[in-house]
């Protein structure tokens, strides 16, 4: 099932009510977890909603606690359906994107994304992903070796921890040989570097699917594939750019939305 078709508009509704009371609007929503990583079921009992935010007049986030200028989460049950977000104010957002962190790529090059950002900041999607991608350095594959250890390091026997672990190294390795980034595992294992793992991830995704455990051989075969795929992304590491410091070009995005953002809600003193 397509991500996009459980949002129901209710849950859009609850987000902006919860922004408003911070006079915040969404920057971009999307949906990421299973339902991005390829392995969601039909049975899911939730659904992880990610993105960031602006405030509508931006000197509202000096007059705010620093944890509630930062991050913003929240759940709303619907129909049986628990929806969970979790949302940075777009300073946040742009700083882990300028440190390749791992998850803002997630979200980023999700192929479900509920709200785009608003037209006057004149930021599309591609452009974006175009930012994010100039930002990709070794930070990126650290992020992916330790996110990949602490699944590997949990259970075994859950075909979802196993996905878990796996995703984040062939998401790497993907962008490595392709120069695209792509959360979406079964989308990866499409390429002919990753052909060989194709029936392991497939297995793996009708387990989680029929709620059922790992056997004894895939969970053999997954151990065995982490630790291959890890020594390749080791080795291949240089590949990437070295970790610099981009914060000056952080600066000047944020100081850009601020300024369109104070034009768009005529912030501007004439007095």
């Amino acid at each position: 099932m397509e991500a996009g078709t459980r949002i129901d508009p209710k849950i859009i509704e609850q987000i902006k009510k919860q922004l408003n009371t911070i006079n915040a609007a969404p920057f971009f929503l999307c949906v990421s977890g299973s339902d991005n990583y390829g392995f969601a079921s039909e049975n899911n009992s939730d659904v992880d909603i990610r993105g960031a935010y602006y405030f509508k007049d931006p000197r509202n986030m000096f007059c705010l606690p620093i944890e509630r200028k930062l991050t913003l989460e929240g759940e709303y049950f619907l129909e049986g359906m628990k929806y969970e977000w979790q949302l940075h104010e777009i300073l946040k957002f742009y700083r882990l994107m300028s440190k390749s962190n791992m998850n803002i790529l997630d979200w980023v090059f999700s192929d479900c994304w509920i709200i785009h950002p608003p037209e006057f900041l004149k930021i599309t999607r591609e452009k974006l992903r175009e930012v994010s991608r100039e930002f990709i350095n070794q930070n990126l594959i650290n992020h992916a070796i330790g996110w990949s250890k602490r699944m590997f390091d949990t259970d075994w026997n859950n075909p979802k921890k196993i996905l878990h672990s796996l995703r984040p190294l062939m998401t790497c390795l993907y962008y490595l040989e392709t120069g695209n980034y792509e959360p979406n595992i079964q989308k990866i294992i499409k390429h002919e570097m990753f052909v060989k793992y194709h029936n392991l991830v497939i297995n793996l995704i009708e387990l989680k699917k029929a709620g059922l455990p790992t056997n004894q051989i895939l969970k053999q075969q997954a151990i065995k594939t982490y630790d291959e795929l890890k020594k390749i992304l080791e080795n291949r590491k240089g590949e990437i750019p070295n970790v610099k410091d981009n914060s000056h070009i952080v600066d000047l995005i944020i100081a850009n939305i601020r300024l369109r953002t104070i034009k768009q809600y005529n912030l501007i003193d004439k007095s």
